[in-house]
């Protein structure tokens, strides 16, 4: 009996690894969610919320607020602000790869990647 509960004990007390999530919304990492207060999408990347626009420039005009797309004529990803489209930086090549206007998180590099039909590029978040 005493080996029983000696063992429960050592299980128990066995070190377990946590992982942080993001807070104000609270989200797991990868989370891409529309913040109204600064018109724009950010993400979670396990422990902060991180401006997925690292570009500002506008594009055309817009009335579909969060709207997110792949723009087929630039290869790039946009989404609407309410008033103008808003090009996302095109970042820079990881690797190749041939599924046009897919977007994914990278839990590696704890950003978000997408393929532009023959680049992997990964985008280069900014720190809200």
């Amino acid at each position: 009996m005493k080996h029983i509960i000696l063992g429960s004990l050592i299980f128990f007390t066995l070190p377990v690894n946590t992982w942080a999530d993001c807070t104000s919304p609270a989200a797991k990492a990868g989370s891409l969610e529309w913040f109204s207060a600064g018109n724009q999408y950010r993400f979670c990347n396990g422990t902060d919320w991180l401006d997925l626009s690292s570009c500002t420039n506008a594009d055309t005009t817009c009335s579909s607020q969060r709207q997110l797309e792949y723009d087929t004529s630039s290869n790039v990803f946009k989404y609407c602000d309410g008033t103008n489209w808003m090009k996302l930086d095109s970042g820079y090549s990881v690797n190749s790869c041939s599924s046009t206007g897919q977007l994914s998180y990278d839990s590696t590099s704890n950003t978000f990647r997408y393929c532009d039909g023959s680049d992997l590029l990964q985008l280069p978040p900014r720190q809200y």
